[in-house]
């Protein structure tokens, strides 16, 4: 990003803290003023690190108040992050693997076929030989299912979806060993990796400074219901009452 782009974020920055009265930028000049506060005491390095490069905070927090700072302290470390996390997410080995799960969906053109699944069956440690194999018998098999369902309507045909594919093949799982193995990936690796990185935002807002005192058992049921927040809104309050009641019969306080 260039300069302009910089003096503008930082802008936007400033006039958010000066709304939500974190600073005031009533200085003359224009620039931010940080509120006056109580003297903190001086954070000093352990004895022990006393002979030591400490190379990570020990408890100061340096304050973005202004352009230099929010550059050096907000805006760089970002950037880094997002530009690292891009590069490791989205490089051709990654991409690669995401593109040849399709493979594995019956109603691809691409289905079974070994060249275009060659980098999602490396990346897991498949058996290339067996898989060779397994596949041409997965292609025939899609062959057969959809000669029969012409002829005797009671048989459901070709499974129209990765899921469904995976859950026919699960029946002949240890004929079609690396076949199921990877349709079980395919399905899963999508929906682990975005619900992943959904939780790290609700588990921030969660646990905080002020409230890090917490059980795991707590913590694991509040975490589900922020990261799951949509379905949440869309039960009804009454209903969780109703279940809550039956399951605690022994409750002294009348909830109804």
């Amino acid at each position: 990003m260039t300069s302009c782009t910089l003096t503008k974020i930082c802008s936007e920055a400033l006039s958010v803290c000066s709304s939500c009265g974190i600073i005031d930028l009533s200085e003359p000049g224009g620039g931010p003023q940080q509120p006056q506060s109580l003297t903190t005491r001086v954070r000093r390095l352990p004895p022990r690190l006393q002979d030591s490069v400490v190379m990570e905070a020990v408890g100061d927090r340096p304050t973005a108040d202004c352009k230099t700072t929010f550059k050096q302290q907000v805006y760089l470390p970002m950037m880094d992050t997002l530009l690292s996390e891009l590069t490791r997410r989205f490089d051709s080995i990654q991409c690669a693997v995401m593109r040849d799960i399709k493979t594995l969906n019956p109603c691809s053109d691409k289905f079974a076929n070994l060249d275009q699944i060659q980098s999602f069956a490396e990346a897991y440690d498949a058996n290339m030989s067996d898989l060779e194999h397994e596949l041409h018998q997965a292609k025939r098999m899609r062959e057969r299912l959809s000669y029969s369902s012409k002829n005797d309507e009671n048989i459901g045909g070709v499974p129209s979806s990765l899921v469904g594919i995976v859950t026919y093949v699960a029946r002949y799982s240890e004929a079609l060993h690396d076949v199921y193995r990877l349709g079980r990936i395919a399905v899963a690796l999508p929906v682990s990796t975005t619900s992943f990185d959904r939780s790290f935002s609700p588990l921030g807002q969660i646990k905080t400074w002020v409230r890090n005192t917490m059980s795991d058992n707590k913590l694991r049921s509040v975490a589900v219901l922020g990261i799951e927040c949509e379905r949440v809104n869309s039960m009804s309050i009454a209903d969780v009452v109703d279940a809550f009641v039956v399951a605690h019969k022994n409750r002294r306080i009348p909830l109804l």
